[in-house]
C-alpha cells in the first residue's frame, strides 16, 4: 500500500524516483538508507579516514530528503519518516556511531511496516549455477560498506568476469574514484560518491536483453533483494566478502541459490572469490592472487632509493608521526651511502594532511639525506578524484610501499612494488597472498621494519639454493606432502639457512621452520597421513614472510 502512487516525483539531487514497486520506491530507499546506517553504525571509521565519513553522512541525508520526497503525508506520519530524517541531518562525525544505532532501530520498524505482506524469499542452499556469458550489460555495484582494499581484494574476480563476458559490457558503480578504468581496460566506471542513488539509474530500467547485476560488499545487506528490481532478463548475484558467501537469483525463477564457501586450507578472502570465480565461471583459475604489473629486478637507482608511505587508516591510527619519523630514520642508517627519499600520502582531509606534514618534518631533520614530502600532484592538494592516479604515479617508479593494513596494502602489490605493511593483528583472512608483501604485526614495528625495509632495498640476486627451496616448495603445492616432498623442503632449508647473512632480518624464523619441517619429516616416514590433512602446513610455508623474502629474488628473475 506505501508503494502505491499515479506519478513518479524528481527528487532534489535531480533523479526521477521510480513509481510503484520499483527499484526506489518507498520500500527500497528505506531500505537503501538502512545500510548506509548500519555502515556508519558498525564500521571503524576514525581521523584516518575522515573524508569518506563526512561523505557517507552526506549520502545519508540524500537518502533521507528522497525518501521525505517519496512519502506521501500519511506514510510520513506511519512509519516516522520525519523523525528518522531529522535524526539523521543531525548526524555529525563524532556521533555518527551511536546516532546511526538508534536510526537503525527506527528504520527497522519502518521496514516492519513496510514488508508485512511480502512473501518469504525461497532459498536452496546448493552449489551455484554457471553464469552465462551472453549478456547484453553487466553491471556490479560495490555497496556503502566496503573499503576501498576490500574493493581491490576484487580485483581478480572482476578481471574473470570481464573475460568470462566483455569488458565493454561491464560498468563498475563504486563509492570511490578513478579505481578500475586503469586496472581492467575497456571497463566503464561511475563514481557514487555523495550521489548514493546514481548505481540505481541504470538498474532501474531494463535493458534491450539478458543483464547481469552483481551487487558485492563486505556483508550481505540485501542489496539486490530489496533494492534491484526483478526483471524478465535479469540474473542478480549478491557477494559478501565477510561472509564468504554468495546468492544467485536467476531471471524468471522463483529460487534463490545460496553458498558458503568454507575455508581452505585457512580463510583467506583472496581464496574465497578464486573459488567463487571457479564455480561461477566453470574453469579452475590459479593463483589466487596475480598482479597487473610484474615486479621489476632489484632498486632502480643506483643511489637513491624511493619509498611511498601511508600511514593513514580507517581504524584508530596506531602510531604518531613521531613512530613513523623512527621506522625512517632507522631505514635510512641502514642504507650507507645512500639517499632515501620518502613520498608520504596524505589523505584528503586537513587533519591528515597535518599529521603528514609533521611526520615529514620530523624524518627530514632528522637524517641527513632522508627528504619526506607529501605525495600531491604538481601545483595542487589530492582530492578524491586525484588520489588513485597521484598515488599509482607515485609508486610506478618507488623501489617500495610501507604502509599500514589499509588499501595501499592492496593497491601497491598490484603494481608490483615490494610492500612492507604494519598490520594491527594477525587477521590473516584480509591479507594479500602476494609473494612481495611482507607484513609485521604491531608490536614489532621497531624491531622488524627497519631492518626488512633496507633489506629488500638493497636487492640481491637469488641463489642456488634459494631456487631449489622454492622449487621443492612449488612442486609440493599441487599434490600435497608426502614422505619426499617434506624431506626435500627440509634438505634445502637447511641449505638456504647458512647463506643468508647476518642482515637477514628473519634467520630466526627460518631456524623455526626447520625445526618443524625436520619433525613433519620424521612423523610422515613413521606415519604417513592423508596428503590433505596436511595442507596448512604447506600453505602457511608458502605465505610465511621468511620463505617470501628467500622467494621474491626467484619469483622476480621468474617475472
Amino acid at each position: 500500500m506505501f508503494d502505491a502512487v499515479t506519478e513518479a516525483p524528481r527528487s532534489a539531487t535531480g533523479l526521477r524516483i521510480a513509481a510503484g514497486n520499483d527499484t526506489l520506491g518507498l520500500r527500497a530507499l528505506t531500505h537503501l538508507l538502512r545500510s548506509y546506517e548500519r555502515v556508519l553504525n558498525a564500521r571503524p571509521l576514525q581521523i584516518g579516514n575522515l573524508e569518506f565519513l563526512l561523505d557517507l553522512l552526506e549520502s545519508a541525508r540524500v537518502l533521507a530528503e528522497a525518501l521525505l520526497e517519496r512519502a506521501s503525508p500519511a506514510e510520513r506520519a506511519n512509519l516516522g519518516l520525519d523523525r528518522i530524517a531529522g535524526l539523521v541531518a543531525g548526524q555529525t562525525a563524532p556521533t555518527s556511531a551511536e546516532a546511526a544505532g538508534a536510526i537503525v532501530t527506527l528504520l527497522d520498524d519502518a521496514l516492519e511496516e513496510l514488508e508485512r505482506v511480502r512473501l518469504a524469499d525461497l532459498v536452496l542452499q546448493s552449489p551455484l549455477p554457471e553464469l552465462d556469458a551472453d549478456y547484453d550489460a553487466v553491471h556490479v555495484v560495490f555497496g556503502c560498506g566496503i573499503g576501498l582494499g576490500d574493493e581491490l581484494t576484487y580485483y581478480r574476480f572482476l578481471r574473470r568476469l570481464a573475460r568470462h563476458t566483455s569488458p565493454r559490457r561491464l560498468t563498475v558503480h563504486t563509492l570511490y574514484c578513478n579505481v578500475w578504468r586503469s586496472l581492467i581496460p575497456g571497463v566503464r566506471e561511475v563514481s557514487y560518491r555523495k550521489r548514493p542513488l546514481r548505481p540505481f539509474e541504470q538498474v532501474a530500467h531494463p535493458g534491450d536483453g539478458p543483464e547481469l547485476v552483481v551487487v558485492a560488499d563486505f556483508e550481505f545487506y540485501d542489496i539486490g533483494g530489496r533494492v534491484v528490481p526483478r526483471r524478465d532478463e535479469r540474473d542478480v548475484l549478491e557477494i559478501s566478502l565477510g561472509e564468504c558467501g554468495a546468492w544467485l537469483r536467476r531471471a524468471g525463477s522463483d529460487w534463490t541459490t545460496n553458498e558458503r564457501f568454507p575455508p581452505r586450507p585457512f580463510k583467506s578472502y583472496y581464496a574465497f572469490l578464486t573459488a567463487l570465480g571457479d564455480r561461477l565461471f566453470g574453469e579452475a583459475d590459479s593463483p589466487a592472487w596475480a598482479p597487473v604489473v610484474p615486479p621489476t629486478q632489484g632498486p632502480r637507482a643506483a643511489t637513491e632509493r624511493l619509498v611511498v608511505v601511508n600511514p593513514l587508516s580507517s581504524k584508530p591510527l596506531p602510531l604518531e608521526p613521531d613512530d613513523w619519523a623512527r621506522v625512517l630514520t632507522g631505514v635510512h642508517a641502514r642504507l650507507p651511502g645512500r639517499r632515501l627519499r620518502a613520498r608520504v600520502y596524505p589523505g584528503l582531509h586537513p587533519v591528515n594532511r597535518e599529521f603528514t606534514e609533521r611526520l615529514c618534518r620530523l624524518a627530514s631533520r632528522r637524517s641527513p639525506g632522508l627528504a619526506a614530502g607529501l605525495l600531491d600532484p604538481p601545483d595542487r592538494e589530492l582530492s578524491p578524484w586525484l588520489a588513485l592516479p597521484a598515488l599509482r604515479e607515485a609508486l610506478e617508479p618507488a623501489d617500495l610501499c610501507l604502509t599500514l593494513d589499509t588499501f595501499t596494502a592492496h593497491f601497491a602489490p598490484l603494481l608490483g612494488v615490494p610492500t612492507v605493511v604494519v598490520a594491527y593483528l594477525e587477521n590473516r583472512e584480509f591479507w594479500v597472498p602476494s609473494p612481495w608483501v611482507f607484513y609485521v604485526v604491531l608490536r614489532d614495528v621497531q624491531q622488524t621494519v627497519p631492518p626488512l625495509v633496507s633489506y629488500l632495498l638493497h636487492g640481491g640476486q637469488a641463489s642456488v639454493a634459494a631456487r631449489e627451496l622454492v622449487l621443492a616448495t612449488d612442486a609440493a603445492l599441487p599434490e600435497g606432502l608426502n614422505e619426499e616432498s617434506t624431506g626435500l623442503i627440509t634438505s634445502r632449508l637447511a641449505a638456504v639457512l647458512p647463506r643468508l647473512g647476518p642482515r637477514f632480518p628473519y634467520g630466526v624464523d627460518g631456524r623455526r621452520w626447520l625445526r618443524l619441517w625436520s619433525r613433519l619429516e620424521r612423523a610422515v616416514q613413521k606415519e604417513p597421513p592423508d596428503q590433505q590433512a596436511l595442507l596448512h602446513y604447506l600453505a602457511r610455508w608458502q605465505q610465511s614472510e621468511f620463505f617470501k623474502l628467500v622467494a621474491l629474488p626467484v619469483r622476480v628473475e621468474a617475472g
